[in-house]
């Protein structure tokens, strides 16, 4: 296999850009937090957006013909909560969902 694929930066111009895992390789935090970039990004394009961790893993990251690890996505979604930028909400259907928090 010839490929090393490399992901190219989140800019103001190309917002939505991503992150393609290679096999073998090991995930690095520059991968992880261009994952979280490209989440914060969105929820700030869509502030209105909210879905549950498998909704944005499938509508807010780029499709990129990769699977997305949900994990990957977890973390990410968990460190935008702990940062304020996101809200958590479990509904009463036990389904977890992330919206962009709302000032006080």
């Amino acid at each position: 296999m010839n490929s090393d694929f490399t992901k190219g930066k989140v800019t103001p111009a190309r917002p939505f850009g991503g992150v393609l895992p290679q096999q073998g390789r090991v995930q690095l935090d520059g991968d992880f937090n261009e994952q979280t970039e490209i989440l914060r990004r969105y929820i700030i394009a869509h502030p209105e957006a909210q879905d549950t961790a498998e909704g944005i893993s499938r509508g807010w990251l780029p499709q990129t013909g990769t699977p997305v690890n949900p994990a990957g996505v977890a973390a990410a979604l968990e460190g935008l909560v702990a940062q304020g930028v996101l809200a958590k909400e479990t509904q009463p259907d036990g389904q977890t969902r992330y919206r962009r928090r709302r000032p006080p």
